[in-house]
């Protein structure tokens, strides 16, 4: 058993879900403590809660790094107190990470979780303040081809990249309401391409595809709004509740991400494989490999005339590749991984 400091230094409220999955586990095997508040874990976990009144996020990005630099120093704190035998960062700001790296004991390894970091490195700046800290740390990315990268483009050494995949969630039953649409088609991820969006709208603007073909698609914008009862594109914020009943009672869920979309775990497609929904998406680099990973339940486009000849198409669920999905993301396996991980962190560093 190892004793574990797990810190979230920007503390989103999208990455609660995540937290709460990976303390679970850890909390298995191991002694764990958490810079974290009380509202974000369920009360039955195990974790010891270290919480402060500071790490709510705050307006203003001037305010926001000071809170971030704050938590870096509190971390450090309980890491002399603690003394754990290595520390995870689940979440954290690219720039001002090398502070946290600085004062934080040298004896004691880190870990930091990468994921849209790791998109951030093509800005000059990013990449430079990343690279100073990049071999001082362990790396845990969600899949293969993001350590690919890390090791040879950017020049992390390999013993220091590990592979933890994202967890799946389960396929809540949800009743029928009233009081919601169900829509054969779904886009809702604030990750979708506005560019995208405006094009499916002139599409249907001149076509009348949706109405004519009977199916509904609901699209999230961040500035677009139509609607002509099928084709509805709205950009106002969807509660939990919808959210969870549009994954849970469409047919297809439809990824329009920017092709810049590359080194990053994508929510969207979890959601929709722990629903057994299959998804129609652009071409960005994890759709890809999901495509030549799990055939059957992802299928990618080039263009609208592409996307709406699969939604017209036969296609058949692949039941197995559902399945494959959830064990290659299951909770056993991510405990197998952090095991790996931390035995050999740990081991090499010389802390046990």
């Amino acid at each position: 058993m190892y004793k574990i400091l797990f810190c979230d230094y920007l503390f989103q409220t999208g990455n609660i879900c995540v937290d709460n999955v990976f303390l679970d586990i850890l909390c298995k095997n191991n002694d764990v403590y958490a810079l974290t508040s009380h509202d974000r874990v369920p009360k039955e976990n195990k974790v010891t809660i270290i919480e402060k009144s500071f790490y709510k996020y705050k307006k203003g990005k001037i305010r926001n790094f000071f809170r971030i630099i704050r938590i870096m120093i509190n971390s450090a704190r309980y890491a002399r107190i603690i003394k754990p035998d290595m520390i995870f960062i689940s979440v954290y700001e690219t720039r001002l990470f090398g502070i946290a790296r600085s004062i934080i004991s040298k004896k004691i390894p880190i870990a930091i979780l990468e994921n849209i970091n790791v998109d951030m490195l093509e800005n000059k700046l990013y990449l430079w303040c990343y690279k100073k800290y990049s071999n001082k740390v362990y790396h845990f990315v969600y899949e293969n081809y993001i350590g690919s990268y890390l090791i040879n483009k950017i020049g992390v050494k390999r013993e220091k990249v590990f592979t933890i995949s994202h967890p799946t969630y389960p396929d809540i039953s949800i009743e029928n309401n009233e009081i919601y649409k169900k829509y054969n088609l779904i886009a809702i991820s604030g990750s979708n391409d506005d560019n995208w969006i405006q094009q499916i709208i002139d599409f249907e603007k001149e076509t009348s595809f949706f109405v004519n073909n009977k199916i509904s698609f609901l699209v999230k914008s961040k500035t677009n709004c139509f609607s002509d009862d099928f084709l509805v594109v709205v950009n106002n914020h969807l509660s939990n509740a919808e959210y969870n009943y549009y994954y849970h009672n469409c047919d297809f869920v439809v990824a329009p991400f920017p092709l810049s979309y590359k080194y990053r775990m994508s929510g969207c497609l979890i959601d929709s494989f722990s629903n057994n929904k299959r998804v129609i998406a652009t071409k960005f680099m994890l759709a890809l490999e999901y495509e030549r990973k799990f055939d059957g339940i992802i299928k990618c486009f080039d263009n609208i005339e592409e996307l709406l000849n699969i939604v017209l198409s036969d296609w058949k669920t692949n039941s197995d590749a559902f399945i494959d999905f959830k064990k290659e993301h299951s909770a056993n396996k991510i405990e197998s991984q952090f095991d790996y991980a931390l035995n050999t962190i740990i081991n090499t560093t010389g802390r046990k």
